[in-house]
């Protein structure tokens, strides 16, 4: 009699119900004032690239989603500078964040995303336009 043993599956990891969240949080200002208009956020993950730009109005991302704000943090409506946009980044995955504005200069940001075991932790990020490395 041939007896064959397997191992069963009694990882706590199983068990675990992760709640959905982005894996990033992304904050982005300037050193200086307002958001300039041609701002443009650009994600690149590995299910492909979105962009937002600062001016728009519309936002037709499907794991780019952004929001205006003024320096209290309140919601802008359309038509009014950003002093900053705060963005959840649904990529679920490391990602590269590029952004662009023409007083600047482009600043190119890889990110790592975080697990707690199966679970997503979310991953703050701050981004200033026009900050300087100290190490510079």
């Amino acid at each position: 009699m041939l007896l064959l043993v397997t191992p069963s599956c009694t990882s706590k990891d199983h068990d675990v119900e992760c709640h959905l969240r982005p894996a990033f949080s992304l904050r982005l200002s300037a050193v200086q004032g307002s958001l300039p208009a041609d701002t443009l956020l650009r994600v690149k993950y590995g299910g492909g690239v979105e962009e937002y730009r600062v001016s728009d109005s519309v936002q037709t991302q499907k794991v780019v989603f952004c929001q205006r704000r003024s320096t209290d943090g309140g919601p802008l409506e359309a038509g009014v500078s950003a002093d900053e946009i705060a963005c959840e980044l649904w990529t679920q995955g490391a990602a590269t964040v590029t952004v662009e504005s023409s007083p600047y200069p482009t600043l190119e940001e890889p990110l790592e995303a975080e697990a707690d075991g199966r679970c997503i932790r979310t991953v703050e990020v701050d981004l200033v336009l026009g900050e300087t490395d100290a190490g510079m």
